[in-house]
């Protein structure tokens, strides 16, 4: 998912924990803005992915962060609307931002070059949030 034109020495250095914690808080952070909390939590390490699908190895990795928020389902495509405008106005770039019948699907990119991705779980009981950090390189 995460891509990295360069290796080690291109990215910045942090353990997989601290990056971890990063990932989780952008995660809370965006279930504050929905007034939920976060359940489910999934966090994992891989290796990031040159624009030749070369791979950093063991060297250069992101971090993918899964969870669910409980939010009825009327509530999906009015809480994405909100989030999209709350995102856009915090420099955020909207990738994707669609309704399907009654569900939501949200996508953008961070200043910061983290990827977020919303959508409405099917049954739509929660969105499920994904965030995927920038490439990391280990310490040494």
């Amino acid at each position: 998912m995460a891509g990295c034109d360069g290796g080690k020495d291109d990215v910045e250095t942090k353990s997989i924990d601290d990056a971890k914690a990063v990932v989780q808080a952008k995660a809370e952070g965006i279930a504050g803005q929905i007034g939920g909390a976060l359940t489910n939590p999934a966090l994992n390490d891989a290796p990031c992915t040159g624009k030749r699908g070369e791979s950093g190895g063991d060297e250069v990795y992101f971090i993918q962060g899964g969870y669910q928020i409980a939010l009825p389902a009327a509530e999906h495509v009015a809480t994405a609307a909100k989030l999209r405008d709350q995102w856009k106005a915090a420099g955020w770039t909207i990738t994707d931002d669609r309704t399907v019948g009654s569900a939501a699907i949200l996508a953008a990119t961070t200043p910061d070059e983290f990827r977020v991705d919303l959508e409405s779980t099917v049954p739509p009981s929660a969105l499920a949030l994904l965030v995927y950090s920038p490439c990391y390189g280990r310490p040494a």
